[in-house]
């Protein structure tokens, strides 16, 4: 029985193995900056902290002269309540440098449901997304890079 047991462990380990390293091949698609050398980045963030730490990141690539084709910002969790509070002069604030710097607001639609947030009491700058993960997960897939704070 012992020797059976310890077979099947190894054979489920092996497909395990094998299965990941052909997972893994499939995920690294190379990506290259398009034609005119321009990178697309985004975050994931949870906090209007890291909303601030994005847009500041955003802002030193184009003060040191590095350009992007696309950032966008995903925002998931309790912080999409913030978002709605229309009184928040911070988020105000950020939303305004982020049209400056051509960088956009995704929220994510699962966190605004959990917290009870309608999208009619959002900002109109932010674009809402059904699930934030799968956002990231889509944008990777297109060749961004991804950061999650």
């Amino acid at each position: 029985m012992k020797i059976l047991i310890n077979i099947s462990k190894g054979l489920l380990l092996t497909i395990l193995f094998v299965g990941l390293s052909y997972s893994s091949e499939a995920q690294n698609v190379p990506c290259k900056a398009n034609e005119k050398g321009l990178n697309k980045y985004a975050l994931l963030v949870r906090t209007t902290q890291h909303m601030g730490a994005a847009l500041k990141t955003a802002k030193q690539l184009n003060e040191a002269g590095k350009d992007y084709e696309e950032f966008e910002v995903v925002v998931c969790g309790k912080v999409v309540k913030e978002l709605a509070d229309k009184s928040n002069a911070a988020v105000s604030k950020m939303l305004t440098e982020a049209e400056r710097l051509n960088v956009r607001f995704s929220v994510c639609g699962m966190s605004m449901e959990k917290f009870e947030v309608h999208q009619q009491a959002l900002p109109e700058q932010l674009e809402v997304v059904d699930n934030g993960l799968i956002r990231i997960f889509e944008l990777q897939e297109n060749c961004y890079y991804t950061i999650e704070l």
